[in-house]
Order: structure tokens, then C-alpha cells, then sequence
């Protein structure tokens, strides 16, 4: 997960966002919210800045809550089984060193669901407080026209941003062109697809070690084949996640794959969520997955990014297997975990989808 500082207000009030590229609102916390993130002294209070905007409900522009007594407009954003109260409100928003009027959400209410087990592993981290949704404005569920569309009419950048990062060091986002840290010439380029909302792009092989999983193109874009900052690890269908572990294991002949190769019977493997401690040498010993989009455009996957410890990891020293099985008929997520071996190019304006190195 990797994230930003934005500020909102006058006077300006800082909060950290999570970089998103599967979403499309730009979210923070709202002063009556008790079960957000942060420090509820710094909740966005309309109150205490001067610039504030109240948009009300009956406002065409955003898809708002049937009206209430307070007027206000209300809506709710939901991802991953987690859904979000908020309440539209409209203010300077401080980018860079630029200042932008924009509309955006305020959570007043945060819902966990399943993921309250998870709230213990998420108190460890330093862990931010709001979300900014960089995909376009047919995700929103505010309706609101997202913080990129602003920095695009009202900061004079091209319609084209980019991303790298590193992990445990952090990394970088671009607004109006290619990262300057890309190596000249390297960027591959791959078509996104219509009608624009995620950043989609087409799939067209999966390979292991070199081997074709010699899938129909279209098992891979089931629905969809997005591109997602948001999602830690690259999601694939079963069908797909099957065949990937099957290719795998059929290394077992010949090598020795700690969590893959003679799992005792009732233990959870490497890829059904088991941990296991290796050695450096046997974790070069897992073959890289390389990811082929349109275009001609690979994405290597190497063991040193998809074999790595992980948040259910609990013994120090173990790993688990960073690559998502995705049952419910999404399709295929290109996510963090195999972006931050890239730099990523998000060329809306022409249309294409860019990786280098």
C-alpha cells in the first residue's frame, strides 16, 4: 500500500490518502466520524475552513441520498467488503504545490465487515487515513468529477500521470507525464480499453518459467483485466490460479520447492496460504511468471516479489505466496505487488497503458 499527503482547507489541514487506481473518490475523514483512522482532532470540519462549500442534496450533479433533514448530501463508496459513509463536501484542495477547487467525500461512518480480523494486523502500521481514487468519474460513487479531473482543467497538466515505488523505501507520483526517474526508452505500451472506467487492458498469456499456461485469452479477461494500485498482489481467475500452481508443482520433479513439494497431508501449502522459511537459494529456485498484455508487452514476476512475508505470515522468517486466487468472476488484477517492479504510465490521453523500467 503506498500513499501521499494532500492538504484540504483554509487554513490547510493534511491528511494521508492511499493511491488508488482502481477507484475513482477522493475520501477523508469527517469530523462526526468515530470510527475512522487518524486523529479526530485534524477530521475535515467545513466549519473551520473559509473556503468550504456546502453541496446539497439536491444537487443533480452527485448521486445523492434521498434528502434527509439535514440536507446534506450523503452517499456510500464500498470496496473489498469494507463500505464508507460520507457526505459530499466541496473546498481548496492543495496538490504539489498547487491549489484546486474539488469536490470530495467526508467519511462519517466506516463499516469493516469481515475485515475487522484484520484491524489488529492493520494497528501495526503506520496506516492512512483517506483515499484517493485516481480512475475516472464513471467509478465515482459520489459522482463528483475526481482530484485528477481538477488537476487537469485547473492545473494545466496533460491528462496523463505515472507511478513508481519501492518497497520499504517509497516512491514517486508523476501528474502530467512519464516519471522522470524512467530509463529513456524503455517504456512498453499497451492499449486501454473502452469505455474508459478501471484501466483496463487486455491479457493475452500467462507463462511459467517460460511455458504457456495455453489458456483462451478470454479466460484471462473473464470481465475484466484492470490495472490497480490499490490491490496488493496480481488477482487471477481460478481457473487461471490453477493452472499457474500446476505448472509449478510439475517443477517438483526435479527440484525442491519449500511449501509446493512433499506438503504433509492435512497442512496448508504455499498456495492455499501457508508460510514456510526457505533459504535464499530456494526461493531462486521458483520460476519467474511473466504476464503478456496486447501489443506485445511482458511483466516478469520473479520469485523475489511473489515469494515474500506476509501479513498472515505470524513465525518471523516464513513466507507466503503473493499471487491472488479471485473466485467471484472479476477477472484479471494487475496489482501493486507486481507494479512496483515498473514504472507505471497512465496515458488517458492517448488512451494507452505504459510499463518501463
Amino acid at each position: 500500500m503506498y500513499y501521499t499527503y494532500v492538504s484540504v482547507g483554509t487554513p490547510p489541514v493534511e491528511y494521508s490518502v492511499v493511491l488508488d487506481t482502481g477507484s475513482s473518490d477522493f475520501l477523508i475523514p469527517y469530523y462526526t466520524c468515530t470510527t475512522c483512522a487518524g486523529d479526530p482532532d485534524t477530521f475535515y470540519n467545513p466549519m473551520n475552513s473559509s473556503t468550504s462549500a456546502h453541496i446539497p442534496c439536491s444537487d443533480p450533479q452527485y448521486h445523492c441520498k434521498p434528502c434527509s433533514d439535514s440536507k446534506d448530501c450523503l452517499f456510500q463508496s464500498g470496496f473489498v467488503g469494507i463500505t464508507e459513509d460520507a457526505i459530499v463536501s466541496r473546498d481548496d484542495v492543495i496538490v504539489g504545490g498547487k491549489t484546486l477547487t474539488s469536490s470530495f467525500g467526508g467519511i462519517t461512518k466506516i463499516d469493516m465487515g469481515s475485515k475487522k480480523r484484520d484491524l489488529a494486523h492493520i494497528a501495526k502500521f503506520i496506516y492512512p487515513v483517506g483515499m484517493w481514487g485516481l480512475a475516472s468519474q464513471s467509478l465515482s460513487a459520489s459522482g463528483a468529477v475526481p482530484l485528477l479531473g481538477a488537476l487537469t482543467t485547473q492545473g494545466g497538466y496533460a491528462n496523463t500521470f505515472s507511478h513508481c515505488a519501492s518497497e520499504g523505501v517509497g516512491g514517486a507520483i508523476t501528474f502530467g507525464g512519464p516519471s522522470p526517474y524512467v530509463v529513456p526508452g524503455s517504456i512498453q505500451y499497451t492499449p486501454l480499453l473502452q469505455p474508459m472506467g478501471f484501466y483496463s487492458v487486455n491479457m493475452t498469456d500467462i507463462k511459467v518459467a517460460g511455458t504457456s499456461l495455453g489458456l483462451p485469452v478470454s479466460v484471462y479477461n473473464s470481465k475484466h483485466c484492470i490495472v490497480d494500485s490499490g490491490t496488493p498482489f496480481p488477482t487471477v481467475p481460478s481457473k487461471v490460479f490453477s493452472a499457474i500452481t500446476s505448472l509449478i508443482g510439475k517443477l517438483c520433479s526435479s527440484t525442491s520447492l519449500p511449501g509446493v513439494c512433499n506438503v504433509p497431508q492435512g497442512d496448508k501449502s504455499l498456495f492455499k496460504g501457508g508460510c514456510f522459511s526457505m533459504t535464499s537459494e530456494q526461493l531462486n529456485s521458483f520460476p519467474t511468471i511473466t504476464f503478456s498484455l496486447a501489443d506485445g508487452v511482458t511483466l516478469d514476476y520473479p520469485p523475489s516479489q511473489y515469494i515474500k512475508p506476509l501479513y498472515y505470515c505470524e513465525k518471523e522468517g516464513t513466507y507466503g505466496f503473493a499471487l491472488q486466487e479471485d473466485p467471484s468472476g472479476f477477472g484479471s488484477v494487475i496489482g501493486m505487488n507486481l507494479l512496483q517492479q515498473y514504472v507505471s504510465v497512465y496515458d488517458i490521453e492517448n488512451q494507452r497503458m505504459g510499463f518501463g523500467g
